[in-house]
C-alpha cells in the first residue's frame, strides 16, 4: 500500500511527499486479508478454542473474535480489560496459541503461529524502516506476569533474494521478578539474546517499535508468535514499511516528463509522457491506502486515456512507476 504521512493536515500537490517520509505499505487488519480478494497475508492457523485460547483478528471495542469477516459469538479474555492505542477497529491477538481443540479453525498442533506478508513493493524508496504496534495483555507487575523463556514475538524480513533476517524480537526479562525462566514480564529484545533485560517493557497500550530494513524491490515480512499458556496475551497492529526519502523526487525527469489532466475530472484522465520516457505501471489508491486500480503502461505511446469512471467521487493517489524503478505519486480528484 502507498500512504504519505501528512503532518500539516493539507494535501500536497506535485510529488506528494512530506518531511521525506512516504508509507510504502501498511496492514491494519481492518478486514480479513486472507479471504477478501487477493490474499494480503497468510496465517499458519487462525483459531478460536475459548476465551483464553486463540489466534486471529479481534474487534478492539467488543473483544469479539472474528471468524473471517463475520463476528462470532465468542469473545476473548484480556487480563488488563482491553488493549489501548489500536489503529482502527481491529488488531491481531493471541493467547495460549497451542491450537488444541479449537471451536473454530484448523488445528495444527503447534504452539507457534506464523503470519506472512509477501511481495511488498518497496521499489523507489530508500532509507527504509519497518514499524509496528505491539502490546501484551496482562496487567503490569510481577504478580500478573506469566511469560516464560520459551515465549516470544519475532519479526523477520527478507528483501529480494537476500537473507531472511530477524529485525524485531520480544522476549521475557528472565532477570526480572526475582529472576528465573518462568512468570516474567515481556520486553523488547534489541540484542536478540532471548532475554528482554536490555529492552522496553510491553504494556496493554499498543506501542510503536521501529527498525531499519535493507533497500530493494520487494520484501517479505514474517511474524512468529509463541505463547503456550493462559495469561500469555499479545497483540499487534498497524504494520508499515516507510521510506525516509520522498518517492518520485529523486528523478527530476520523471516529474517533469509526465502530465495528467484534467484534474479534477469526471473519471476520464489523459496521461501524457515525454518522448523517451519508459513507464511500467500506474496504480491508484484511496485515502485508506487500498489499491483500487492497476493500469499497465508498458505498451503506452506518448499519450494514454485513463478510464477511472468506476471509482466513486473523492480524492485518490496515483503512483506511476518507470521501467527503471523510480516512482512518482500525485493527488487526483474525481468529481
Amino acid at each position: 500500500m502507498l500512504k504519505t504521512l501528512l503532518f500539516t493536515g493539507a494535501f500536497l500537490l506535485g510529488s506528494y511527499a512530506t518531511f521525506g517520509q512516504t508509507e510504502l505499505w501498511s496492514e491494519s487488519f481492518e478486514d480479513d486479508g486472507t479471504i477478501s480478494g487477493p490474499a494480503r497475508y497468510t496465517v499458519s492457523s487462525q483459531f478460536y478454542g475459548g476465551t483464553s485460547d486463540y489466534f486471529g483478528r479481534v474487534d478492539a471495542q467488543t473483544l469479539i473474535y472474528q471468524n473471517g469477516n463475520t463476528p462470532t459469538a465468542n469473545t476473548i479474555n484480556v487480563s488488563a480489560s482491553n488493549y489501548l492505542g489500536t489503529n482502527g477497529s481491529f488488531y491481531m491477538a493471541g493467547e495460549d496459541t497451542d491450537d488444541t481443540g479449537p471451536l473454530w479453525g484448523v488445528a495444527d498442533g503447534l504452539d507457534e503461529k506464523i503470519i506472512t506478508f509477501t511481495g511488498i513493493d518497496i521499489s523507489g524508496g530508500t532509507s527504509l524502516t519497518f514499524t509496528g504496534l505491539f502490546a501484551r495483555g496482562e496487567t503490569s507487575g510481577c504478580t500478573a506476569s506469566a511469560y516464560d523463556s520459551t515465549d516470544y514475538i519475532r519479526v523477520y524480513c527478507q528483501v529480494d533474494t537476500g537473507s531472511d533476517n530477524l529485525i524485531l524480537q520480544f522476549s521475557p526479562n528472565i532477570s526480572g521478578c526475582g529472576g528465573g525462566n518462568f512468570n516474567q514480564p515481556l520486553y523488547s529484545d534489541p540484542n536478540f539474546d532471548n532475554d528482554g533485560a536490555d529492552g522496553v517493557v510491553l504494556t496493554n497500550t499498543l506501542t510503536e517499535f521501529t527498525t531499519n530494513i535493507p533497500n530493494g524491490t520487494s520484501a517479505n515480512i514474517r511474524i512468529e508468535v509463541h505463547m503456550d499458556s493462559d495469561i500469555e496475551e499479545i497483540a499487534f497492529d498497524y504494520l508499515r514499511v516507510i521510506s525516509n526519502n520522498p518517492l518520485g523526487t529523486s528523478n527530476e525527469s520523471l516529474e517533469k516528463g509526465i502530465q495528467m489532466y484534467p484534474n479534477p475530472s469526471k473519471g476520464t484522465i489523459q496521461l501524457k509522457k515525454a518522448i523517451g520516457l519508459a513507464l511500467a505501471s500506474l496504480k491508484v489508491y484511496n485515502l485508506l491506502g487500498d489499491e483500487v486500480k492497476h493500469i499497465n503502461l508498458a505498451d503506452m505511446g506518448s499519450t494514454k486515456l485513463l478510464n477511472l469512471t468506476n471509482l466513486a467521487s473523492g480524492i485518490y493517489i496515483t503512483k506511476i512507476q518507470a521501467e527503471n524503478g523510480t516512482t512518482l505519486a500525485n493527488k487526483i480528484v474525481i468529481e
